[in-house]
């Protein structure tokens, strides 16, 4: 019997503004609009200019009060095991309130 996922089965985080974030372990994010199921963007870690660091996502990404979005790679396996990992902040904001 085939089950359907539900939000709470997958290693995701959900914002108050109803968008999911998920890595695959392609290292790609991705944020997914809750209501819909639209993508709305893609960021291939590998590929991006500024981060140039391929791994896998394990884990789930993590927002902070301010809405920066941290992901992190592992690379345990695959063809980048023993390969450098990266923890990236997507979205920082240049000005903090105190």
């Amino acid at each position: 019997m085939h089950r359907r996922k539900s939000v709470s089965d997958l290693n995701v985080k959900k914002t108050d503004n109803d968008q999911l974030y998920v890595g695959d372990l392609r290292g790609v994010v991705h944020a997914i609009l809750l209501a819909t199921g639209e993508r709305l963007w893609t960021l291939d870690l590998a590929n991006h200019p500024k981060v140039k660091s391929p791994g896998m996502i394990y884990g789930g990404p993590a927002v902070d009060k301010w809405g920066n979005l941290y992901v992190a790679t592992c690379n345990l396996e695959g063809p980048w095991a023993r390969q450098p990992t990266c923890v990236v902040c997507i979205g920082m904001k240049t000005t903090r309130e105190p």
